[in-house]
């Protein structure tokens, strides 16, 4: 089963990303964020081969002295391959970079899955997963259409085991 280590937001300012959930969720075929019963959050790494102690010993090392992370949103965007995902970009943020390159000096990154390897990763908070392809155009246009600018404080890292997701480790930021 993966394992994923991220940063989730849980305070009532990720109401932002809640909305959009609820938006996009009208254009999937069934709901795909609402039903995950997890946070908006912004996935750091996934590994498939990473036991339990050592993703713990991970977490705790690169997430000694991190404080929340608070993170502007901007614009939408989506990926399709394959299936369609809607996801929202952070702008540009020096401290997320970092996290990511503190995570990548204590396991080593060929053990994680490619898309989440040094110089392949794109920090993104997904919307929604299960677009019907009927409704494709429709969340083209929504991703076309400028966002009002949103913070929102990312309060939690973890490490959960998926699908489901399965909360196994975490730390308070």
């Amino acid at each position: 089963m993966p394992r994923a280590i991220s940063i989730k937001a849980t305070g009532s300012d990720n109401a932002p990303f809640l909305q959009l959930w609820d938006t996009l969720a009208m254009l999937e075929a069934k709901p795909s964020m609402a039903a995950l019963n997890y946070p908006p959050h912004i996935t750091i790494a996934i590994y498939e081969d990473l036991g339990v102690d050592e993703v713990t010993s991970a977490m705790d090392q690169t997430f000694a002295y991190q404080r929340s992370l608070r993170l502007r949103f901007s614009e939408l965007d989506c990926f399709q391959i394959p299936g369609f995902v809607v996801w929202a970009r952070p702008d540009e943020n020096e401290n997320l970079m970092d996290l990511h390159q503190r995570l990548n000096t204590v396991i080593d990154p060929s053990r994680c899955h490619d898309h989440y390897r040094p110089g392949n990763w794109l920090p993104h908070c997904t919307l929604a997963t299960n677009i019907a392809a009927a409704r494709k155009d429709k969340a083209l246009a929504l991703i076309a259409t400028p966002i009002e600018p949103f913070d929102v404080a990312f309060d939690i890292a973890d490490c959960v085991e998926f699908p489901p997701v399965r909360v196994l480790h975490q730390i308070k930021l």
